[in-house]
């Protein structure tokens, strides 16, 4: 690690750690390839001034002077092209890794694409089948008579029962007087409604599996908003539990008041 002494507090010193500059492949090729030049051209030059008084010679002697040239040339050349056949399979194999990083990440995102799509056609299903049983079923469960206005809705379709301000007023006004609902008729309510709990509970395990996939809640929370009048009044008469309606209370809904 390199030191480099910097006034600090009084004449300490404090160590910086030296950085590499990235060396650059194209001078790396025009260095070795200008080695070769030199070389060849060193060689020549040197044989020229060494024997330039003596006669050209015979055939011979050229032949020679090959062999001269290329004993001299010839281990260089061969050593710099095998440094940049080298050069050139470390370069193919980091390329090759990169395409291949390159590769698993688009598959993983492709995969996660098709997670997070399969997510949102089984929420919508789930949904689009709330709102079914909501339509065509009924509420047949005996109700507890005690409760004025609420026990006067047997047999309703849960359309009318779950959408009703004025139940969801009666149901807040009476756990406000008397609080919370007879276990007896938390568990009427409880069998009543068990096609629509079994599907709120779907309900919430898909936001939650949607959620680890992408990370964020608003697209859930139009899915919380659809099924939060039904959540909120099975919680109060006590068909629900706390964790159950916690899942499913939009966001909105943890606002705190404004002042």
């Amino acid at each position: 690690m390199l030191r480099v002494e910097l006034p600090h507090g009084g004449g300490m010193s404090k160590p910086v750690r030296a950085t590499r500059k990235k060396v650059d492949p194209a001078s790396v090729d025009a260095t070795l390839i200008a080695l070769v030049v030199l070389v060849a051209v060193g060689t020549l030059l040197f044989f020229v001034a060494t024997f330039w008084r003596s006669p050209w010679g015979p055939p011979e002697a050229w032949g020679q002077f090959g062999d001269y040239l290329g004993g001299v040339i010839n281990p260089v050349v061969g050593i710099v092209t095998a440094l940049l056949v080298a050069r050139t399979l470390s370069a193919t194999r980091k390329e090759a890794r990169s395409t291949r990083r390159q590769l698993r990440q688009q598959i993983e995102l492709a995969r996660n694409e098709v997670a997070i799509a399969d997510a949102q056609r089984l929420l919508e299903g789930v949904l689009n089948t709330y709102y079914e049983v909501m339509k065509h079923r009924e509420y047949d469960g005996a109700m507890d008579t005690r409760t004025n206005g609420v026990a006067g809705r047997n047999s309703q379709k849960f359309s009318h029962i779950f959408s009703s301000a004025n139940l969801r007023k009666e149901v807040s006004d009476f756990v406000a007087a008397t609080g919370p609902f007879p276990a007896l008729f938390s568990d009427n309510w409880r069998a009543g409604a068990a096609e629509i709990i079994g599907l709120l509970k779907e309900i919430s395990q898909a936001c939650s599996d949607y959620e680890k996939l992408v990370g964020r809640k608003q697209y859930t929370d139009y899915f919380r908003r659809r099924v939060w009048p039904a959540t909120d009044l099975l919680h109060a008469v006590g068909a629900i539990d706390e964790v159950l309606h916690a899942s499913l209370t939009p966001a909105e809904m943890n606002m705190p008041p404004a002042p």
